[in-house]
């Protein structure tokens, strides 16, 4: 087995949609984190292009001492859940999923 090593930082700055900076010898990996311990998932918008991954973790019901459910996607993951999951509202034209695989309500738009 091939050794790999990463660094990693806090990405701050211009990168408002990364909060982890994974760099190995041969590419950079952003990686977005998302926590809930309710029924929704706050903040999470989605992910697209390429070396970028959506981590998220949930804590809906757990004891202190249970281990959280981690789900770890890449954009076509994430294109493929919301496609699943949002089928009918996508097909009446009540949500609109655009180029960057984030989901609007049109109801909802300003």
């Amino acid at each position: 087995m091939e050794t790999i090593f990463l660094n990693s930082a806090k990405a701050l700055g211009p990168l408002k949609r990364t909060d982890i900076l994974l760099e190995t010898e041969y590419l950079m990996l952003r990686v977005q984190v998302k926590a809930k311990q309710g029924a929704t998932w706050p903040d999470c918008k989605g992910i697209y292009g390429s070396n970028i991954f959506l981590v998220l973790v949930d804590y809906q019901r757990l004891q202190v001492t249970d281990r959280p459910k981690i789900f770890i996607l890449n954009p076509d993951d994430w294109s493929h859940l919301i496609q699943q999951e949002l089928a009918t509202q996508i097909q009446s034209g009540e949500v609109h999923i655009d180029r960057y695989n984030i989901p609007t309500w049109v109801n909802q738009l300003n």
